[in-house]
């Protein structure tokens, strides 16, 4: 049975929807999900998600150690978005945290932490998140006549999405902010986390068959040695048989 979906073109929209890439038609399917709300209120709820309270108030979370160190291979299912903001910025970075972790829950999609660590696990495929404040360098002179250098907040925001070779970063400007990004975050983190877990099935595959491989392998060699072993017990006994039948012809002339 062939699935239809239809979606609601914005205003101004001339794109021909049927020639969007996979990315701009899930960005489409998660702004007309009935059970996503993107819009990022102008305040705080009060009854806030677990998620966002722990990461409003970061000390009430207490991750086991073990020998006084924390072990990042581990995780728990409770914990904040990890976040390095200046105390001007917190409110407006909890109201989107607020607004893009619920998004993210309401499309089924859950969290993982472990210290100031945090995760979107999206089918089992683990994406780090990540908030910083982003700084431009200003100089100065200082009081005594020397030149200084010194970090001065934009107000922006980034949201940095995987780590490692896989680290994507989200930048404001003063004119487009992380409000207006929410969905193209979300379409990215569901398509990497689908690309990343059709890589990790063909490499399971691919190691599966490379172990019945070897098995095959393994299982000739046996063979090709009990047969061996067998061929050179053979000869030994021919020789052993030819041993014989000389001892005989000899006691025949005695």
């Amino acid at each position: 049975e062939e699935k239809i979906t239809l979606y609601k073109r914005k205003e101004g929209d001339q794109r021909d929807l049927g020639e969007l890439s996979e990315f701009d038609k899930l960005k489409l399917e998660i702004e007309n999900d009935p059970k996503v709300n993107l819009q990022v209120p102008k305040k705080l709820s009060k009854n806030l998600d677990p998620i966002v309270k722990a990461t409003k108030f970061p000390e009430t979370v207490n991750h086991p150690k073990k020998d006084g160190i924390w072990d990042f291979t581990k995780r728990y299912n409770y914990g904040g978005i990890a976040v390095s903001v200046s105390d001007n910025v917190l409110p407006r970075t909890l109201r989107i945290i607020d607004t893009l972790v619920k998004a993210l829950k309401a499309r089924g999609h859950t969290f993982s932490f472990v210290h100031d660590r945090s995760y979107v696990v999206i089918s089992g495929i683990e994406i780090a998140l990540r908030f910083r404040e982003k700084h431009k360098r200003v100089e100065y002179v200082s009081d005594y006549g020397w030149k200084r250098s010194k970090l001065e907040s934009l107000g922006l925001l980034t949201l940095i999405t995987g780590e490692y070779s896989s680290k994507k970063e989200w930048n404001e400007t003063k004119t487009i902010f992380l409000e207006k990004k929410l969905s193209q975050i979300i379409a990215y983190l569901e398509i990497t986390a689908k690309e990343e877990l059709k890589w990790n099935i063909e490499r399971d595959k691919r190691e599966k068959e490379r172990k019945e491989k070897e098995e095959i392998e393994r299982q000739k060699a046996e063979i090709r040695g009990l047969e061996v072993k067998k061929l050179k017990a053979l000869i030994a006994r021919s020789r052993q048989w030819n041993e014989v039948q000389k001892l005989r012809k000899f006691l025949t002339y005695l």
